[in-house]
């Protein structure tokens, strides 16, 4: 491989990202109305923002680029949580990123002494010491600050067997109150704020709530076509329209298919990422899934005998849901009707449903609900678009062995 096909390959990972959060600005695309809200929030005094939504919408990218944007006016740093993290531990962590600036100054002993001055940072913690972490000592310190922006991402992480809630949500108040230049971005997976966090109606006027929605299809092209430029390359409209429809709103899986596409052009030395290439991209990408997809959705569809599991899963994955990711059964029938080509009953598939909510079927969707006003949910919302794949990529290998045996030839390679 030559040096500049090498650089070119290297481009494709730093444009596009599945597996790594996106840190600069240049490179992030979409969310313009939820940026706006949030920089919108911080110059209002004793205001906080409440970012929430489902898993792998591009919270943590979000907040990456928030820190960024706010980094020239305040003083901002973003942590992230974790599961044996105490209201204590994550001031602790929040003190030790925070510096205070400092003077020190030098004299020189000769005829002429001379002074000179140094600028240096200490770290709060260092300041803090040994001292135990209290609401008082939080109230203290953050007057040090310069009008501090504190983004604490993955709150949803925390237990509540180490996290008290309750404690955290009642120092906000006080922040609220009595430190109003100081503003928290709270940052969670969630269908509702009351999940996230534990609120109550003193503190309902200081918090702003910031849902992060699925992408739509213009914030996903503009992911898509960020790369073309840089990377020298062009996208088939029809892949491009493609890759929109199969990422499901989800920019992970946009990542994936317009890097491993990207890199199939590249390495084939065109600069036309082609619908051959895109095809070969989609087996990749599903290679490439977190386990727990690959796994759920194989126990999910798994079939010893002729069954429709396959079918039902991808009509779960076709329909419209409500704002909060939610569909009814009745829902599936035209779908399941235009895939099977037969009218089919809601008593032939609404077993399917409710196996696909236990651990024999993967537990892949959640129900809420009485018996004949149950929801369905898929539980990791990642799995609405890795069905969708897998569906596309059998579809693909379907029309190579049909091709294949008309061309009389042998089996090829299982490039799909």
């Amino acid at each position: 491989m030559d040096a500049e096909l090498q650089l070119r390959l290297v481009k494709v990972g730093e444009i596009y990202s599945p597996s790594f959060p996106i840190e600069i600005v240049q490179l992030f695309s979409g969310r313009m109305e939820q940026i706006k809200k949030v920089l919108s929030i911080i110059p209002e005094k004793g205001k906080h923002a409440v970012v929430y939504g489902d898993r792998g919408v591009g919270k943590t990218s979000f907040s990456n680029i928030i820190k960024i944007l706010t980094e020239a006016h305040s003083q901002v740093v973003r942590v992230s949580c974790n599961s044996i993290d105490s209201v204590e531990s994550l001031w602790e962590n929040i003190f030790a990123q925070f510096t205070i600036p400092y003077e020190v100054a030098t004299t020189t002993v000769s005829f002429k002494p001379t002074t000179s001055v140094l600028q240096n940072e200490i770290p709060l913690s260092d300041i803090i010491g040994q001292k135990k972490i209290t609401v008082k000592l939080i109230l203290e310190m953050l007057p040090y600050l310069n009008r501090p922006v504190i983004i604490i991402d993955e709150f949803d992480r925390v237990d509540s067997s180490y996290f008290n809630k309750k404690l955290f949500t009642d120092l906000v108040k006080s922040i609220s109150d009595s430190l109003p230049t100081v503003t928290l971005i709270i940052v969670g997976v969630s269908e509702d704020v009351s999940t996230l966090i534990q609120e109550h109606e003193s503190i309902e006027r200081n918090l702003s709530q910031i849902y992060m929605p699925t992408m739509d299809a213009e914030e996903i092209r503009e992911i898509i076509l960020k790369g073309e430029e840089p990377l020298g390359i062009k996208y088939n409209l029809t892949v491009v329209e493609d890759i929109i429809r199969l990422s499901s709103g989800f920019p992970h899986f946009t990542h994936s298919l317009c890097s491993n596409s990207a890199s199939l052009a590249i390495t084939d030395r065109t600069n036309i990422v082609s619908d051959e290439h895109f095809k070969i991209a989609v087996n990749q990408t599903i290679n490439n899934a977190h386990e727990s997809l690959k796994n759920g959705y194989r126990i999910a569809t798994l079939a010893t005998k002729a069954n429709i599991f396959k079918e039902v899963l991808f009509a779960a994955s076709q329909v419209t849901p409500d704002e909060y990711g939610y569909f009814q059964a009745t829902d599936l029938s035209p779908v399941l009707e235009k895939i099977l080509g037969k009218p089919v009953p809601l008593q032939s598939y609404l077993t399917h449903l409710g196996k696909f909510c236990v651990l024999e079927r993967g537990e892949v969707l959640k129900a809420v609900g009485g018996k004949n006003r149950k929801k369905y949910k898929f539980k990791n919302p990642l799995m609405k678009a890795f069905v969708r794949l897998n569906r596309t990529n059998d579809k693909y290998r379907a029309e190579l062995e049909k091709a294949t045996l008309t061309a009389g030839g042998l089996p090829v390679e299982d490039k799909y």
